[in-house]
């Protein structure tokens, strides 16, 4: 279970889960009012649901240009949550790959401007990496 919320807090999901689920419950109000096919809100809050996960039964659908846009943002949002969960299981576990070095960290950051280098900060990298690869034997064995 705690991957799941490890996963939800990542990239700040929860906030967009939250606002998508405000959007779903508050945009059924005005679908209800609005929309001469939607008899009770229990039917505009279906719809706003089916339209938010794109789903789109089409057993219920807006007739009016207001309905419409009010579906287009649902759309929007839904897409855009789906998008983030995927981004987050991804970033969720790519993340658990990567080590935590803060030497290795530098060192990558000083070869990214390998041009603009002096002989000094080249020779201190070399005897960071002999010092990492001393590490590593050690962890080895």
């Amino acid at each position: 279970m705690k991957p799941i919320f490890d996963i939800v807090r990542t990239n700040g999901l929860h906030k967009v889960i939250t606002c998508t689920v405000i959007l779903i419950f508050m945009s059924a109000i005005p679908i209800r009012s609005l929309e001469p096919s939607m008899e009770t809100y229990a039917d505009a809050l279906w719809w706003s649901m089916v339209t938010a996960t794109t789903v789109g039964y089409g057993d219920i659908s807006p007739e009016t240009g207001i309905g419409r846009l009010i579906a287009l943002i649902l759309m929007v949002f839904g897409i855009g949550l789906l998008g983030m969960i995927t981004g987050s299981i991804a970033t969720y576990f790519l993340s658990g790959e990567k080590q935590d070095n803060p030497t290795i960290d530098f060192i990558k950051n000083e070869l990214s401007r390998y041009d603009n280098l002096s002989e000094e900060e080249m020779e201190r990298l070399i005897m960071l990496m002999k010092q990492l690869s001393k590490e590593k034997k050690k962890v080895v064995e």
